[in-house]
């Protein structure tokens, strides 16, 4: 009943419980973290009438330099990902679009998933269990900050320029946004 609560309520609740899946194991009883991996497939899209605004008020009048498809192509517990094509050249492009107001709710919705376990006697408290929960708050945070984002993707792709083996979608920070990651399309 609790994995399919989280799964119900979306967003950075699903996300918790999907890093409480991954790294789990030590601190939480097995029947809990086996429950919690189900999270790990229970993604759904947000409606594109609820994306669209979204996008609007991040990019502005850049908006209209876009032709983007109203069906993601892929969709996770904090955002998804839209194609996108540029007017004015053709240039394919993806947007990962974080979904509305999540950055704004980890703390609160982290505090309650940690009161739920601890009340459900689920969680072996202690000093370690405390530091592991700090580490999981610090990812969840990494994970919406899509400036640190962008400057990782560009600082992987410089360190691997000279190596033919891989290719780095190229950030496109006209289209990004604090909440909005727009890079080349690679097939």
């Amino acid at each position: 009943i609790f994995t399919h609560q989280l799964g119900e309520l979306k967003g950075a609740y699903v996300k918790i419980g999907q890093m409480m899946a991954l790294y789990g194991d030590h601190f939480l009883p097995k029947q809990v973290s086996e429950a919690l991996h189900c999270l790990e497939h229970k993604t759904s899209s947000m409606a594109w009438t609820a994306i669209e605004p979204f996008i609007e008020a991040e990019l502005g009048d850049r908006m209209s330099d876009l032709s983007i498809d109203q069906k993601p192509i892929a969709a996770a517990s904090l955002s998804q990902v839209h194609r996108a094509q540029l007017n004015q050249d053709g240039r394919e492009l993806v947007m990962k679009v974080q979904y509305p107001g999540v950055a704004n709710t980890i703390d609160s919705d982290f505090n309650a998933v940690l009161q739920m376990m601890k009340l459900a006697l689920w969680a072996k408290t202690g000093r370690e269990f405390e530091s592991w929960t700090q580490e999981i708050r610090s990812m969840l945070v990494d994970e919406v900050d899509y400036h640190r984002e962008r400057l990782m993707t560009e600082r992987v792709a410089e360190l691997l320029a000279s190596d033919p083996r891989y290719v780095l979608p190229k950030i496109d920070k006209r289209y990004s946004s604090e909440r909005i990651l727009t890079m080349d399309y690679l097939r």
